[in-house]
Formats: structure tokens, C-alpha cells, sequence
């Protein structure tokens, strides 16, 4: 579902802007954590678009061993 995972990125995106903004206005330690929950959450969208795949190829590797 391509939409879903457009608006993931939406919302790290923009919690990412938000501590920017609060960063630059001084507010350093809700800026500091939400900037690290963006992180943390990007980081984790890449590992599991990557894991997924490698559970796909996985599965596609045992049903063309059955087949042959």
C-alpha cells in the first residue's frame, strides 16, 4: 500500500520540521526529543522495508526450489 507509506514519511517529515522550529526558538529539550523520535522512526521504516525484502526473496527462493 504505497499511500500508507507516503503518509509515514508525511508525518516523520514534519515531526522532524516541528523540532527544527523548536530548536530554533529555544525550546531545546522537547526540539532535541522530538527530533530524535523522527530519527528513530526513520531508521526503523528503512530496517523494515529492508527485512521485508529479504523475507519476500526468501519466500520466493523455497517456492522455486519446490517447483523444480
Amino acid at each position: 500500500m504505497p499511500s500508507l507509506r507516503v503518509v509515514r514519511w508525511v508525518l516523520v517529515a514534519l515531526t522532524a520540521a516541528l523540532a527544527v522550529v523548536l530548536l530554533v526558538n529555544g525550546h531545546v529539550v522537547i526540539g532535541v526529543l522530538l527530533g530524535a523520535m523522527a530519527v528513530t522512526r526513520a531508521v526503523l521504516f528503512v530496517k523494515m522495508r529492508h527485512r521485508r525484502e529479504m523475507i519476500r526473496a526468501r519466500i520466493a527462493q523455497r517456492r522455486g526450489s519446490r517447483g523444480s
